[in-house]
Order: structure tokens, then sequence, then C-alpha cells
């Protein structure tokens, strides 16, 4: 059966499974109420049609509106409804977001349950969550797939055949007896739909099941941030060693380039890229820009002290789906390189839950690229 969550956006999927471990729909539609809805939707949910449909209209009234409280009868009626699943009608999911749309512009009036404090409810709050502090997320940059996908790289879908020309041809003047110029393009560049990357990441239960924009933001970029490291350095490796021997100089490097300079782009640590500011050179810095006109691309998978010239055109790639998942049952042994005697930790007894990516993507490069001592 297909997996229809890849077409939800990172923060639904983290959301979703959050709700997935809830089994009391009252307070899910109480405390997470476009959590409820997306959980229901999800259950009803036939194709990616569905799903697309589903995420727009939930993320369309997403933001500080769901900060808003449900009255006490709201709140039954939207857990009555949850709880139908896949049962659910069209009407009654259009009652949902009715309920949802109240919501949104109403300040909190509940009287039947007291509002949750530091002082009686102390286990659910963490010091990020108190007043005035706000939770240190890392930055999270797109991986060097995305970024050559949006400057133009050839996206190939996996396990098919692309008819491939990476040189440049130039067609000569035919005179009489001279035979004609010949090339014919390769058919070896075909993509991988199986190859991988992912990690696994824990968090305490009482973290986590809160579900608020700051919690699911903290949680997607610590998850987004590893899987793109991962893409970015076996991407990395694959540069390095095509390209072999370093040129000592930028202009030696654009020489020795093979592909087509006019669609190519450079690739650096961005301690390098902010080494690279000049009189000349204003545009380029720790977040990219661009130097000698053209692209440069901030990654931390580079070698400090080395740029990489790229042919953004003859580059396939596939930037494929996303999965997050969460288990609070398993024994995950938290260690980047595990071995038979790592200790395990049992989330069940720890009260933990360990949220686990998978990406998949994969890459070809059909011209060397150049590397460059800077």
């Amino acid at each position: 059966m297909q997996n229809l969550n890849q077409y939800l956006t990172a923060a639904q999927q983290i959301q979703l499974a959050i709700a997935e471990t809830r089994t009391d729909d009252v307070w899910l539609a109480e405390s997470l109420p476009e959590v409820a809805l997306l959980r229901a939707g999800m259950r009803r949910a036939k194709s990616a049609n569905d799903v697309y449909e589903l995420s727009s209209r939930i993320a369309t009234g997403a933001g500080t509106a769901w900060k808003k409280s449900l009255t006490p009868s709201e709140t039954i009626e939207l857990a009555g409804l949850v709880r139908k699943g896949l049962q659910m009608t069209d009407s009654e999911l259009t009652r949902a977001e009715a309920i949802k749309a109240a919501a949104e512009g109403r300040a909190i009036t509940k009287a039947a349950v007291s509002a949750a404090t530091t002082a009686n409810t102390p286990a659910l709050y963490y010091s990020s969550q108190q007043s005035g502090v706000t939770p240190l997320v890392p930055v999270v940059t797109r991986s060097l797939i995305s970024m050559l996908s949006a400057l133009g790289a050839l996206p190939l879908p996996p396990n098919v055949r692309a008819l491939v020309q990476p040189n440049l041809l130039q067609a000569a003047e035919i005179t009489e007896g001279v035979p004609y110029p010949a090339a014919a393009p390769s058919t070896d560049v075909r993509l991988q739909s199986n190859r991988k990357f992912g990690f696994i990441a824990g968090f305490n239960n009482e973290l986590v099941n809160l579900g608020t924009d700051a919690i699911v933001g903290f949680v997607q970029s610590t998850l987004e941030q590893g899987a793109n490291n991962a893409t970015d350095a076996a991407m990395v490796e694959s540069i390095t060693s095509a390209a072999g021997a370093a040129e000592s100089t930028v202009n030696a490097a654009i020489r020795a380039f093979a592909g087509d300079i006019r669609t190519a782009a450079w690739i650096g640590n961005p301690e390098t890229l902010a080494t690279l500011r000049s009189a000349q050179e204003t545009n380029v810095g720790p977040q990219g820009g661009t130097y000698y006109q053209l692209p440069a691309l901030p990654v931390l998978a580079m070698p400090n002290g080395s740029l990489a010239l790229i042919d953004v055109k003859r580059v396939a790639v596939f930037d494929g789906p996303q999965f997050i998942e969460r288990t609070n049952e398993a024994d995950v042994a938290f260690d980047t390189s595990p071995t038979s005697a790592t200790q395990v930790q049992h989330l069940f007894q720890q009260n933990m839950s360990a949220l686990k990516i998978t990406k998949y993507a994969d890459y070809s490069l059909l011209v060397n690229p150049v590397m460059v001592a800077v």
C-alpha cells in the first residue's frame, strides 16, 4: 500500500507522528485541533491528491489563530468527529473545519478547565517554553541536491535511463571529400530509487507531546539537518574523487573545466566562502552569493580551503521523498557508530520517543568537476 505521508510537509509528518501515539481524542481536539483534523483526514485519504488538498486546507489556517481555545462543547464535538476516522463524511469534515474557523477569532474563555501553568502543571513545561525564552533551533540550509535542482540540474526519476550528451559539441564546415564529425549520446546514467539516508533522534515525551509550533520546528530542523548533512557528505565525496588533484588558482580551474562555464557554480564550505570577499568580490559570504559572477553554494561537508567548480546543467539529481516516523516502545542505541557493545535505551521505561527520518536521494556527475585551493 502506498505511504501517503510522503505528500505531507515535514512539519505535518511530525505532527501526525505525535498524534498517532495519543489515544485521548478529547485532549488532542482541545490542545492541537489542527493536528486532530490532520489525523482524521489522513485516515480517510485514498490518494496523493487527497493528501495535497488536506495539507493545503489545514495549512491555510495555521499560525497564531490556532493558539485560541475551543469551548468545551466544541472540543467534545471535534473529538467525536476525530474518533470516526475513516467514516467521517465530507459534511462532518466541513463541520470540523467550521469549529476550527470559529476558534481562530476567539480569546480563551474556557471556565470548565483552568489554564495550565508552570505552577500547577510543572511536568508539562520545559525551560525553553517559559515566557521570554525561545528554543535554540540550528540553522538548516537546503541540501546540495536541492540547491542544484533549484539552479536547473537535470531532475532525473530513479531507475530511468537518460540520453546524455555531456560534451560541448560543435559542427564543422564540410568540404568535398571530408567526412562528417560524429558523436553519440550515452545511455549509462540511471539513478537509484533505493538509495536512502537517515538517522534517529531521541526526545523526552513531555517535550514532543506538546506539539507546539516551536517544538515541531525544533524537531524538524534537527531531523532535516541530519538528513541534509548525510546527502551532502556523500555528494561531496563523489565530487572530490571525480575532480582529482586541485588546481592552484581560480583561473587555472576555469581553464581546466570541461563543462560549460556559463552554467557552472562554486561549492564551498561557509568558512571558505567567507574568506573570498574582496574589493572585487563583494557578493560572496558564508551564506553563499556569487563568486566570479557564478552562484556560490554553502555546504558544510566541503573541506575548508577548497572550492569545487561544477556544471549544474550536467548533473542529474533525484531529490526524493522523506519520511518521518515515531516510536516510544523500541530499544535504541543512541550512538553515531553503534556496535554490539553499545548500551541501548529503553524508550518506554525512560518516557522517551525516537523519531526517525528517511530521505531518498541520488545524483550523477555527467562532467568531472574541478577543485581549486583558495
